[in-house]
């Protein structure tokens, strides 16, 4: 598999992060770094710079004015981004490809909040001696400002990120819809619902219902099977049994070509094959691999 195609892969991945009980998020690597990008972090951050420079002179073991502490936290912060880049993109393939989907945000903050206040150490030292000539001397207190950074991170995780998140994912049909493939816009459409045909793993019929997987969640529609399978292209997935349509960005091909009578998706679910398709369901299986 080449390079691109397996962080196309990776980059639709879940992530959820748990801060503490009740208190979690939910998200692809690929909406975890638009975030960084996003109004909602922009506005964020000016307030709190001017809060970090303001109010953290007892982190410091040794007296640092605001100068100081400026050059200081934009060092951090610049640590702390590339490190977060790091720890997400690592995440997401544990996730994609070993299915450990949950991370305690807690813990994988403890090595970004060390190696940011190193880089701060570090970088804040050498640019302010050698371009500046300011004296830069200081030896940073580390458990309060890993708790500092935890902190920061609750209200991102409350706050800040949901409401990223909420509006990326409202306006995402309509913000893809010129993108996508064929007259439908790469958008099927049940019972007044939307989804994104490069989001959806499966789709079961259900009497009169019909169950639609996406990556982060399912949804029950009232609609037939059949109205849903007109809308699909054909060779956007299989329909394996006669109440289940799977898509062929969701098959887990190395752990699906293993098995007879099933095909195993990226979110670990298996989907029965019925014993009269289970040669096609191979065939396709077969091609599928073979375009990787």
């Amino acid at each position: 598999m080449k390079l691109t195609d397996a962080y196309k892969l990776v980059k639709k991945a879940n992530i959820t992060l748990v801060m503490m009980p009740r208190v979690s998020v939910t998200m692809k690597l690929q909406e975890a770094f638009g975030f960084f990008a996003s109004r909602n972090f922009l506005l964020f951050l000016a307030p709190l710079m001017m809060m970090l420079v303001g109010a953290t002179p007892s982190l410091f073991a040794m007296p640092l004015d605001g100068f100081g502490r400026a050059v200081y936290w934009v060092f951090c912060l610049i640590g702390y981004a590339i490190l977060a880049f790091a720890m997400l993109l690592s995440m997401a393939v544990a996730s994609r490809f070993f299915h450990i989907g949950k991370f305690f945000t807690p813990l994988t903050c403890l090595p970004i909040a060390f190696g940011a206040t190193k880089f701060a150490q570090y970088g804040a030292t050498l640019f302010c001696n050698i371009v500046l000539s300011y004296n830069f001397v200081y030896m940073p207190y580390f458990l309060p400002q890993y708790f500092l950074i935890l902190g920061v991170e609750l209200i991102v995780m409350v706050w800040v990120l949901p409401a990223f998140l909420n509006r990326a994912r409202e306006n995402a049909p309509a913000a893809d819809d010129a993108q996508e493939m064929g007259a439908s816009g790469g958008v099927i459409s049940a019972n007044d619902k939307k989804f994104l045909l490069r989001d959806i793993l499966y789709i079961q019929a259900n009497q009169h219902y019909v169950t639609i997987r996406t990556e982060d969640r399912e949804v029950l529609v009232r609609s037939t099977f059949k109205s849903i399978l007109t809308q699909l292209p054909e060779d956007y997935g299989f329909q394996v049994h006669r109440s289940f349509w799977v898509s062929g960005n969701g098959v887990d091909l190395g752990r699906s070509l293993n098995e007879v009578d099933c095909v195993v998706l990226s979110c670990g679910t298996k989907i029965a094959v019925a014993r009269s398709r289970q040669s096609a369901v191979r065939d396709w299986l077969t091609d599928l691999a073979a375009a990787a």
